[in-house]
């Protein structure tokens, strides 16, 4: 680090200096020191320990993932040396990386934020940066609060790396106060091929899409795709808004095969994506395979998700296979589920504190953020009390979750007045949809059936000669690695006698 700051101050003061009276060091030289800064800081951020003895013994419990070993052979070296000397912060900061490894990080955040203020300057506070900025990669980070964090202070000595994190959140920051020069700066200091600097493409690209500039934005978007580099992180981000625009301009194949590639998300934005494919689905007329995806919603892993669009799709398909009862049954699930919400709403009875309404409200990206964190706020407090650490400084991280999740809780209650008024229009709308199919449902289920020209609708065939598929019945029980590949064999009863009847077995 030492011989970092040297590097440092040799270039700007022969610069300076060089200014002011016009000379330069010898060329040689010059280069010599340039290139090999520019080699430093090519490399990734190597943290230097104080006690590099403690650091060797921590690193050989981290390496066996033995992280609550870990975690006490950090206390015990706070309680050898105090929290006030070096090794007591290193044996800190040692522990805030235990706790990140358990991903604890609400907890982990709670050490290192003071760390990164208080060894400013210090691979200690480096360090600690560099484990605040994993987390946010993660979505595991109280955004107001981080912005907070680095707005309000200034960083020095950083590895570009972590100096990139740093500058992607204040070049962000003058661009809301519109002061462009400072944000160039700060954007000229996010390194090139890092996830931040790969974020503000992601970023520039919903913005010209915001802007209804589709062309350009989805250009962006497929060139972040196209690398290799780019995280997966902002990879499945850009998957799934170039699956959204490919399904708007009607490219139902390619938005369906996008939605299939996309990678690891939460449980709530998940169910949102799968509703989203079911309805391509419907679209391209595959009716088995878009009845088998809603039938993948019901299951337990995307309770958060609930939301009623979900039932309205599902009468269309039956009303368009002219299964009637199938159209009455459905409108009668959306009535037993949403039911108590509707009449809490018609009611004026407060909206935020209904669950059904608070899950429709989180879809917003940000909120959800905000209330994913405070859910692992509170899974991290039980698991901190189960653990049991011996360090006196615990009641305080405790009192710190408790008055984060707070916080939190009171920004998104702040937020969802709006939004949770946004759902219950959204969902009395949805109620008149669902009484108006209902209504046409029983009208077409009075009328003579007329022969009609067009291809009545039939499932995959099962074959009883070939044996390289094979099917299983659902019975109501869901294993989520087969939840994709669920279909509902379901025939059109629309047609009459001279085009087949209903379960009618056709062999290939």
């Amino acid at each position: 680090m030492i011989k970092f700051f040297l590097l440092s101050l040799i270039i700007l003061t022969s610069s300076s200096w060089a200014k002011k009276t016009g000379e330069l060091l010898p060329e040689g030289k010059s280069e010599k020191l340039k290139d090999e800064f520019i080699k430093h800081t090519e490399k990734p951020f190597a943290y230097q320990p104080t006690d590099g003895i403690f650091w060797d013994e921590l690193t050989q419990f981290e390496k066996k993932s033995e992280y609550v070993k870990m975690a006490e052979f950090a206390l015990d070296q706070v309680r050898r040396f105090g929290e006030a000397s070096d090794e007591g912060k290193e044996a800190l900061l040692a522990f805030a990386l235990a706790l990140h490894h358990m991903r604890l990080f609400s907890a982990s955040y709670h050490i290192n934020e003071k760390l990164a203020v208080e060894k400013n300057g210090t691979f200690i506070g480096a360090f600690a940066l560099k484990l605040i900025s994993e987390a946010d990669m993660a979505d595991r980070v109280d955004r107001v609060r981080l912005e907070s964090l680095i707005n309000n202070n200034e960083f020095s000595g950083l590895h570009p790396e972590i100096q990139s994190f740093v500058s992607f959140y204040k070049y962000f920051y003058n661009l809301k106060f519109n002061y462009k020069k400072w944000a160039q700066i700060n954007l000229d200091k996010v390194k090139e091929a890092t996830f931040w600097r790969y974020k503000i493409i992601y970023l520039e690209a919903l913005g010209q899409i915001a802007r209804n500039h589709l062309a350009k934005g989805k250009q962006i978007l497929l060139s972040l795709i196209k690398l290799e580099e780019v995280p997966a992180e902002i990879k499945t981000r850009a998957n799934i808004q170039l699956a959204r625009l490919s399904f708007e301009e009607g490219k139902l194949e390619d938005a369906f095969n996008i939605y299939s590639t996309i990678g690891r998300i939460t449980n709530r934005e998940k169910g949102r994506i799968e509703l989203e494919r079911a309805w391509t689905q419907y679209y391209l007329k595959n009716y088995s395979k878009a009845l088998g995806i809603l039938t993948a919603l019901k299951t337990p892993f995307y309770s958060r998700s609930i939301t009623p669009e979900r039932y309205v799709l599902e009468m269309v398909i039956y009303k368009e296979l002219c299964h009637y009862g199938a159209v009455e049954k459905a409108a009668q699930k959306f009535k037993k589920v949403f039911g108590p919400s509707l009449s809490r709403i018609k009611k004026r009875k407060p909206l935020r504190d209904d669950p059904i309404l608070f899950s429709m409200a989180i879809v917003d990206r940000p909120l959800e953020v905000q209330a994913n964190v405070v859910h692992f706020i509170r899974l991290e407090q039980e698991r901190l009390i189960d653990l049991g650490f011996d360090y006196e400084g615990m009641e305080q991280i405790y009192a710190s979750l408790k008055n984060h999740e707070k916080g939190i809780r009171e920004r998104i209650d702040f937020q969802l007045e709006e939004k949770a008024r946004e759902a219950a229009n959204e969902l009395l709308d949805i109620e008149e949809q669902i009484s108006f199919i209902e209504y046409i449902s029983r009208l077409d289920a009075l009328k003579i059936l007329e022969e009609k020209q067009e291809d009545f609708y039939r499932p995959e065939r099962i074959s009883h000669v070939k044996f390289n598929k094979i099917y299983w019945p659902w019975t109501g029980e869901f294993w989520i690695d087969e939840v994709d590949k669920y279909q509902t064999l379901i025939s059109s009863r629309c047609e009459n006698e001279s085009n087949g009847k209903e379960g009618e077995v056709n062999f290939e």
